[in-house]
């Protein structure tokens, strides 16, 4: 049986997400429409409209790969500080967020807003980074016995977003200011005292 239509040309796909990242890094989210992309990318209307019907689909669509390669980046070796094993699984989200101010504002509101619940791929990749992050804490010892690995990592996460909002708006311009308020902040949440995680 023969199938209808032309294989899709992932050189377009591969163009067009390129594109949108160009126009997201120069002129933040304003600056992403349709006709821009398609301009930029080389491609035609329709074959942007086939494969996004509208800007917010594109958006969404080009910052959740963006989102999956940070969360898929494997971290470094693990160190004994539990402070700096939770810093090595952020350093990649530090690292982009540095590079890529405007994108990281776009991706910040995009994963905040995500609508349709857990399901959406925005959320499915903050749960999963949650999810590591919980991993780690709970290979932690000297963790109190009402501690919640899944809520600390939660709370981490959380604390991570906030700090980037805080660069983000000029809090902690300076991203190894961020990166030792990040820590300082980690730290409290660990109550990392004598005898605590370790």
């Amino acid at each position: 049986m023969s199938t209808s239509g032309r294989p899709r040309d992932t050189d377009i796909d591969d163009r067009i997400v390129e594109a949108t990242r160009a126009l997201l890094d120069e002129h933040g989210v304003e600056g992403v429409t349709l006709a821009a992309v398609a301009r930029e990318a080389g491609v035609s209307r329709p074959a942007l409209y086939r494969r996004y019907p509208d800007a917010d689909s594109l958006l969404v669509g080009v910052l959740a790969k963006d989102l999956a390669r940070l969360v898929n980046t494997a971290p470094p070796a693990p160190s004994h500080d539990p402070v700096e094993q939770l810093m090595a699984q952020l350093e990649p989200f530090l690292d982009f967020y540095a590079a890529h101010p405007e994108r990281s504002r776009a991706l910040m509101q995009a994963a905040t807003f995500a609508r349709g619940g857990p399901s959406t791929p925005l959320n499915q990749l903050n749960v999963q980074r949650i999810e590591a992050l919980g991993q780690t804490i709970a290979g932690m010892s000297g963790l109190p016995a009402h501690a919640d690995p899944r809520q600390l990592g939660f709370i981490v996460y959380s604390t991570h977003l906030t700090s980037l909002l805080a660069s983000l708006h000029g809090v902690w311009p300076d991203p190894e200011a961020h990166r030792l308020g990040l820590r300082a902040c980690i730290a409290w949440t660990l109550r990392l005292e004598p005898g605590g995680p370790s």
